[in-house]
This record gives structure tokens, C-alpha cells and sequence, in this order.
């Protein structure tokens, strides 16, 4: 659907909202005001959480915590410093690349030049490729304070739910990583990619709580510890 979005935009700037989620209704002329002024690929900004049982509306996101990126204008010597080092995935295996692709207005000429969308094959968390790819190509961006979107929070949506084939698509996303990575010379890509592989199996790994059963349970983990790809 966003590769959909993307081919047949108009305008100059791409900015994703996933349909169970919602904006600021000031988003769109505060970020353009942004990227226009910066002159810069893209700006990036927080979210919230919006209807999660147990934390108050407004309530930063955990993950972008998680991210720990740092604030206001980035060019290539900042990126390359503070971002590059952890470009794949955080130093603590939490949450992959340092921002989500509903988490930024791009400039559509930049992603259009390098030729950055979506890996159809990448059924789940596919924004994480694409991501890392968006901070590598990047000349500068702008990092703002602002949350201005809502991550509406609903326990069986795609992202909350048990996916059989996790683990396949999991291995198929590594292959990407390694499509676009494996051997650049900016940053440690062999570190980084063995970072990116534990993530694989570590999010994989976390489907086996909702397994109904102990057999199912046990089955799942045991045949993510025995691939070859873990095994490695």
C-alpha cells in the first residue's frame, strides 16, 4: 500500500499514517515549515501512545525512548558520528533503526533518487530496511521535539498478533540487510549485521507467548534454535 502511495504521489514530500492511527492536525505545515527551512532530506519527530491499557494518553512511546536520538539538526558529520554506529539496530537489540517509517516527512525527490521503498517480500516489520536504507542516503536531516503522532495501541492488530511465518519472514529480512550492508566500509557492517540477526531471532523468539499450548510453545522455540541461520 505505501509503495502504491509513493508511485503515484504528486507532491513533494511523503509523510505515512497507518490507519489506526492519528495526527496532529498542525503535522503537515510545522514539519513542511521544517524541511523547508533545514533544507534537509527528511524530519523526523516522537509519538505517543493513544488508548494503551494501563498508560495515559499522551505518554511517550517506549520505543522512542529506545532510539536515543538525539535532537535538532543533523548533517553528514553528526550522522556519520552518532547515527552510523548503530544505523541497523540500537546497542540493545530493542528496536532495530533509529526511527519507524510513520515517524518522518521525507522529501520525495531524495527517495525517489536513491530508490528507497518497500520490500514487498517483507511482510512484517518492513519499515526496518527501509528505514536504515532512508539514514544511510541521507545528507542531513532534522530530528524535532515534537510528538505529533498517536499510535493508537489495539491488541489485535498485525503488529500484536502471532505470525506462523515470523521466523521465515524474519530470515528474509536479514537477506535485505545483507542485500544492501554487507561490505559498506562507513561503519562496522559485519558487527552490525551479526547485531541484526540476533535481533531477527530475538523478535521471532518473543512469538512463542502467544503459542496457546506447551508443545506448540516448546516446538516453535526449538526449531528457531536448531536453524541453520541461529546455528551460525
Amino acid at each position: 500500500a505505501r509503495n502504491a502511495g509513493m508511485a503515484v504521489a504528486t507532491g513533494e514530500y511523503i509523510l505515512f499514517v497507518d490507519s489506526d492511527d492519528w495526527i496532529e492536525k498542525e503535522t503537515v505545515e510545522e514539519l513542511l515549515g521544517i524541511i523547508k527551512e533545514k533544507h534537509v532530506d527528511f524530519v523526523t519527530f516522537g509519538a505517543v501512545w493513544d488508548g494503551r491499557k494501563g498508560i495515559p494518553d499522551g505518554t511517550m512511546c517506549t520505543y522512542e525512548k529506545s532510539r536515543e536520538l538525539g535532537k535538532g539538526y543533523y548533517d553528514i558529520a553528526r550522522i556519520r558520528n552518532e547515527i552510523y554506529p548503530r544505523i541497523l539496530v540500537t546497542h540493545d537489540l530493542y528496536n532495530g533503526p533509529v526511527l519507524a517509517a510513520w515517524s518522518a516527512m521525507y522529501d520525495k525527490a531524495f527517495l525517489d533518487k536513491n530508490g528507497i521503498m518497500f520490500n514487498p517480500e517483507i511482510k512484517y516489520s518492513e519499515d526496518s530496511v527501509f528505514s536504515a536504507r532512508v539514514v544511510y542516503a541521507a545528507k542531513s536531516f532534522y530530528a524535532c521535539e515534537k510528538c505529533y503522532y498517536h499510535y493508537c495501541y489495539n491488541g489485535s492488530s498485525i503488529s500484536q498478533s502471532f505470525h506462523k511465518d515470523s521466523w521465515d519472514i524474519g530470515k528474509i529480512r536479514y537477506s535485505f540487510f545483507e542485500k544492501y550492508f554487507k561490505g559498506c566500509t562507513d561503519f562496522d557492517s559485519d558487527i552490525q549485521l551479526k547485531r541484526i540477526a540476533m535481533f531477527c531471532v530475538l523478535i521471532s523468539l518473543s512469538e512463542w507467548k502467544s503459542i496457546p499450548d506447551e508443545k506448540g510453545k516448546k516446538e516453535y522455540v526449538k526449531m528457531i534454535f536448531n536453524d541453520s541461520f541461529t546455528v551460525k
